[in-house]
């Protein structure tokens, strides 16, 4: 297929990466971002489930021919079936994220392949019912689905390739885009949204996986986003340490960085937030960080990565208990005051305390009623729900430095506005604020 599009050289990744060579995929890996990048256009097996499956399928007929009576004469439609294209639009519910991968289009279930579909400036998609094209400005098919091509401005929020497009394709975003981090941060989000519920065979390969869209976001902000921290950005801090992953269906990975998305299993959702205005003067404050790299990429896997913040850190409780429906599924409540009202509110007005848990709490050194710590972020949601949220700490066993205590993270928790501001920290100021440190 190469030689009839008129190209020489090909470039396949089982091939020309060494399996099972930790060294030479180290060093190659490290390529792959400028490999896709610069490619003048990637094949995409999307329907084969591994090497073995190839390009070509063999697929139900897409035109379909009736035959209509009218008046004594024959009326002949010719009808193209409307395909489905979900994977490539990216944007998942919270049931469509943990919905069972598509049978049809398995490659695009794997995480290496949306960084490598963002990366690349064309991609053509073989899949078992038709050909897919995608670039950085539009997507069409060869079922011409109503919404495209170009037609979805219209019908439909755009194609995750396209709305990323002149953000992070080879050579386009510097001169697309302005500098202000208000697009960039949004889209770093999506895009671990997106990102985070796909698999991959290691769980190590988090990071590097998505390591060559990092860089190329760096550049793209122009250094606006700030330095770049174990898969967040050092000015978009307080409101990407405001993440979740729903417990019953993800735990943790072993890791020693409890701070990060990355170090969740599986999908990751950040709330619509926006960072309160600077009258609140006990607000969170990033001091430092420091990290320690496992290769010479400092995008890729990381040993270790540590923050050093000034905080308004509340001391509690953490409580677990049954469901009375079903025992096997366990609670956890905060030893905080709850609002006078929580008990009556509804769906429009949630008064309840809402604690997330980053992992199965159950299975881990968690002792009962153990003393954990709300961090005030000082970030809000957008959506008018008047909530804040704080991200929950438990001292960690092994301190780091001698002066400033050590924590590690352990979930987040969402409570109305009033209860927040004039209960848990009411009437604390910049002096009530610790520095300490988060692995």
């Amino acid at each position: 297929m190469t030689y009839r599009l008129g190209y020489e050289n090909i470039w396949i990744d089982s091939m020309c990466i060494v399996q099972d060579d930790p060294a030479d995929w180290g060093f190659e890996s490290l390529k792959m971002a400028s490999i896709y990048e610069n490619a003048v256009l990637t094949i995409a097996a999307t329907n084969s489930k591994d090497s073995r499956g190839g390009l070509f399928h063999t697929s139900s007929p897409v035109m379909q021919t009736i035959e209509m009576p009218d008046d004594g004469r024959g009326i002949r439609l010719h009808l193209r079936a409307v395909r489905p294209h979900p994977r490539l639009w990216g944007s998942y519910t919270i049931n469509e994220a943990f919905a069972p991968p598509s049978s049809s289009w398995p490659l695009l279930t794997r995480a290496w392949v949306y960084q490598e579909r963002l990366l690349s400036p064309r991609v053509v998609h073989f899949t078992n019912m038709e050909l897919i094209w995608e670039c950085a400005h539009d997507f069409t098919c060869e079922c011409s689905t109503p919404h495209m091509p170009g037609q979805w401005k219209f019908t439909h929020s755009p194609p995750s390739k396209v709305c990323h497009g002149e953000l992070i394709s080879a050579g386009s975003y510097a001169h697309f885009w302005n500098p202000g981090t208000g697009n960039f941060k949004t889209r770093w989000r999506e895009i671990i949204e997106e990102y985070s519920p796909l698999s991959m065979t290691k769980q190590t390969d988090r990071l590097p996986a998505i390591s060559g869209v990092a860089q190329q976001l760096a550049y793209a902000s122009r250094g606006s986003l700030g330095n770049y921290m174990a898969g967040t950005w050092a000015t978009t801090l307080a409101e990407n340490l405001v993440w979740y992953s729903p417990m019953n269906l993800n735990r943790r990975q072993k890791s020693n960085i409890s701070w990060s998305w990355a170090c969740a299993h599986g999908v990751v959702f950040f709330p619509q937030l926006v960072v309160m205005d600077e009258t609140h003067k006990h607000g969170f404050e990033l001091r430092g960080y420091s990290f320690e790299p496992a290769a010479s990429n400092p995008y890729g896997q990381l040993e270790k990565a540590t923050i050093t913040v000034l905080c308004s850190l509340l001391t509690t409780t953490l409580a677990q208990k049954k469901n009375e429906g079903d025992e096997s599924e366990v609670e956890y409540q905060l030893g905080l005051p709850a609002h006078p009202e929580a008990e009556t509110s509804t769906e429009d007005k949630d008064k309840k305390t809402r604690f997330y848990a980053d992992y199965n709490l159950s299975e881990s050194d968690l002792e009962p009623e153990e003393r954990v710590y709300c961090m005030d972020m000082r970030v809000c949601g957008i959506d008018l729900s008047l909530r804040q949220w704080c991200v929950v700490l438990r001292q960690a066993k092994k301190q780091q430095q001698i002066g400033i205590k050590t924590f590690e993270r352990i979930g987040i928790v969402s409570a109305p506005d009033e209860l927040i501001d004039n209960n848990w920290f009411y009437g604390w100021t910049a002096e009530d604020r610790r520095l300490i440190q988060i692995c």
